[in-house]
């Protein structure tokens, strides 16, 4: 279908046929570069506080001379004009004040399961612990487990199969790196020195995967879920706690074989469990009573992290900075991810220094969500160095400590109405009282 244009006072409208959708109007501004810059951002209010040393909150509302006043969610319609506006919560920490940590983490400890920010920040507070801040953080399968990687207090929780995205990887010193994607390859190895490649750490073994193999600990939970044929294995560890950790050989000995599914993953203890040619490789090279190793390692320097996740399966899942400047694949405006508004949850970093952005969204006549290109462009004029975007929409939350108050608040209005529960959260720590 061939565009049509037609032009009213500044305001150029282009109509196009999205495939599978109705006609929709596309609007920007032509005062505007085809980089999608925002010329005017000009601060109606603002907010600001310190909820402990080392951190600084604000809360602002903004409104973004826009390229595209656009909106794919069911929830918002397309909506025309120059300007949108954004509710925006900002949190600075610095990450080289003593008194301060990052940690991420996910409900309960463990690897599966959704819960409320609020609550996950509740389970995490305690005397010389005090949680002042929280954000949601990675894309999560309905399970609640991460759609990408994490690795909580030096332990590998999830894995995807083979790479990820973006990363945020927080080192033993306290500093943050971020940055694309992360190379990420789990082994098993045989007493008899043969080995198959793992296909992630506690992920659940569908039907869908038909020569797949999985290690499951009990941090994924009571049992492994798996659906359709295969073959399971309890591997009882014979020189560590039962935890999987980046870089390291886990040593075992085979305790038992199943040939059905959904077994019991007892304390402790590890099950791999596998299909199709992978499961033919298990009953050939795995018996009770032998030995067993398998390592995970992550590239980019996230063997040494102690805090780390990365985005996968996710097309949301986007750097939006890269030493400073916008990579080209979010200057596309052809892909319409990029010129969606939506509500966001950003992470960036400048001097070092960790700083998160929660975009309010969804929301006509209190704030209108931000396009990738948007959300780039403006954390680029504040001097970003390194920025990627998480997981936003209906989970986007932004929660902090109000001066004198003992507990968290919600700060910004997530799009669902109320507190989504999410997969993992992103908590700022700190050691004061």
């Amino acid at each position: 279908m061939m565009p049509v244009w037609r032009k009213s006072a500044s305001i150029w409208t282009k109509r196009i046929m999205i495939p599978g959708l109705l006609l929709l109007p596309l609007t920007w501004s032509s005062t505007l570069s085809a980089t999608g810059q925002e010329r005017d951002m000009s601060r109606i209010g603002k907010e600001r506080f310190q909820p402990a040393a080392g951190v600084i909150h604000e809360k602002k509302t903004m409104r973004f001379e826009t390229l595209f006043g656009y909106s794919v969610s069911q929830q918002s319609k397309p909506f025309e004009g120059s300007h949108v506006t954004n509710v925006l919560n900002t949190a600075a920490i610095d990450t080289g004040n003593p008194h301060v940590r990052l940690e991420i983490v996910s409900p309960a400890g463990r690897a599966t399961g959704r819960d409320t920010l609020l609550n996950i920040a509740k389970q995490n507070d305690k005397a010389g612990h005090r949680v002042v801040a929280g954000f949601n953080l990675d894309f999560f399968y309905p399970a609640g487990m991460s759609m990408g990687f994490q690795i909580t207090s030096g332990e590998v929780m999830t894995t995807p199969d083979n790479s990820t995205i973006t990363h945020m990887a927080i080192m033993p010193d306290g500093t943050v790196k971020m940055g694309g994607p992360v190379a990420i390859r789990s082994v098993l190895t045989a007493e008899d020195g043969s080995t198959i490649v793992l296909n992630g750490v506690n992920r659940v073994r569908e039907e869908k995967h038909t020569d797949h193999a999985f290690i499951v600990s009990d941090r994924y939970g009571a049992s492994t879920l798996s659906k359709g044929a295969g073959v399971e294995v309890v591997i009882s560890p014979t020189a560590s706690d039962g935890k999987v950790r980046p870089g390291e050989d886990i040593m075992g000995v085979v305790e038992a074989v199943y040939e059905n599914q959904n077994n019991k993953i007892p304390a402790g203890k590890f099950v791999l469990t596998a299909s199709g040619t992978k499961a033919k490789w298990v009953k050939d090279h795995m018996r009770a009573g032998k030995k067993v190793s398998f390592r995970t390692d992550f590239d980019q320097g996230v063997n040494e992290a102690v805090y780390a996740m990365g985005s996968a399966n996710n097309q949301d899942g986007k750097v939006l900075l890269q030493g400073g400047e916008v990579p080209e694949q979010i200057l596309d405006m052809s892909d319409l991810k990029n010129v969606d508004h939506q509500p966001r949850t950003i992470v960036a970093i400048k001097e070092k220094n960790l700083h998160v952005f929660v975009f309010d969204g969804r929301q006509r006549g209190y704030s209108d969500g931000v396009s990738l290109i948007e959300a780039a462009r403006y954390l680029q004029s504040l001097g970003m160095e390194e920025a990627i975007n998480v997981d936003g929409v209906g989970s986007s939350t932004y929660a902090v400590r109000n001066p004198g108050d003992t507990q968290l608040t919600v700060t910004n209005r997530p799009s669902d109405g109320a507190d989504r529960p999410i997969g993992n959260a992103l908590l700022v720590i700190s050691d004061e009282s």
